[in-house]
């Protein structure tokens, strides 16, 4: 039996770790061509236990299936349309259906439907290079704008106002029983957004594969803080010219650093975009809507 074999790359703020899936030696030019796959990408397929959520409002189902794989891994999270219709006040029905409109919309973004990764590393001669895939200007700032409005705390339709707004009428319910029963539900999905805001899924992963190594062993995007990436350039440039500027130019001090930290804020929202595309369908079957879905768009081996 062959020995798994393992690659990482530790270049400058880029951390990444390979799994090694070919090696082939050039006697005539004395070379090896090493061929090798992200470590994160080695989990799949995975098995998905609901549709990929919100993936009819979105135009690449394959991208879907592919963040969902990711997440479903990671985080086995519950069915979300399972959860039990809630007795919201009027105020509290307003906000959750900002959430749940938000989150539609987002799905159909050109950046949410990206499925190439957006990043790739090569070496030749000992030379690395780093080749981006970037959307536009208007591309990444329309996501930027919009990704807010869910994410930030003190948006008043954010993922926070939306959960608050759950617990108040959970409080409502009629017997301990079922308050407990969605509080637990509730408190998964918080704890899920929780790690994504503070490490890149590919990060998550890999300390999940690599769980007997030890801690100085390079995980994939290891160091990147997504909630801090992501503020950085919201109020760095993209959405203002604030306060975070100058910790922008630091990030962005030379090309290749640039486009790996536009990437880093690219899959940082993605992979948080997706999360709320869950709990939105949970806000969803908390407020009663009808469930529209395809059984044919799971993903992975059953």
């Amino acid at each position: 039996m062959t020995e798994d074999k393992y690659q990482s790359i530790d270049w400058g703020p880029m951390t990444f770790m390979f799994k090694i899936t070919k090696v082939r030696q050039n006697f005539t030019a004395n070379t090896i061509d090493v061929r090798s796959t992200p470590l994160e990408d080695t989990i799949r397929p995975v098995s998905l236990t609901f549709p990929p959520p919100l993936q009819r409002f979105g135009t690449n189902p394959a991208a879907f299936i592919y963040h969902w794989e990711r997440l479903t891994y990671t985080f086995k999270l519950p069915n979300p349309e399972e959860f039990d219709a809630l007795p919201f006040d009027e105020l509290e029905k307003r906000v959750v259906a900002r959430f749940v409109t938000t989150c539609q919309n987002l799905a159909g973004y050109t950046v949410i439907n990206d499925s190439t990764g957006g990043m790739n590393i090569t070496s030749k001669d000992g030379e690395w290079t780093l080749v981006a895939e970037l959307p536009t200007h208007q591309e990444f700032t329309g996501i930027s704008a919009t990704f807010r409005q869910i994410h930030n705390d003190k948006e008043n339709a954010s993922f926070i106002a939306a959960r608050r707004a759950i617990k108040n009428a959970i409080l409502r319910l009629e017997t301990e029983a079922t308050r407990q029963k969605a509080r637990t539900t509730i408190k998964a999905w918080s704890k899920a957004r929780e790690a994504l805001s503070g490490k890149m899924i590919e990060t998550l992963i890999c300390d999940r594969l690599m769980s007997g190594a030890p801690d100085s062993t390079p995980r994939s995007l290891q160091g990147i803080d997504p909630d801090y990436i992501i503020q950085t350039y919201n109020y760095g440039e993209t959405l203002h010219w604030g306060n975070r500027r100058e910790a922008l130019e630091k990030l962005e001090d030379d090309p290749t650093k640039e486009k790996f930290h536009k990437v880093c804020c690219l899959h940082s929202m993605t992979q948080l975009s997706h999360l709320y595309f869950g709990f939105a369908e949970l806000c969803a079957s908390a407020l009663g809507y009808a469930k529209v879905t395809s059984v044919s768009a799971l993903g992975g081996k059953q």
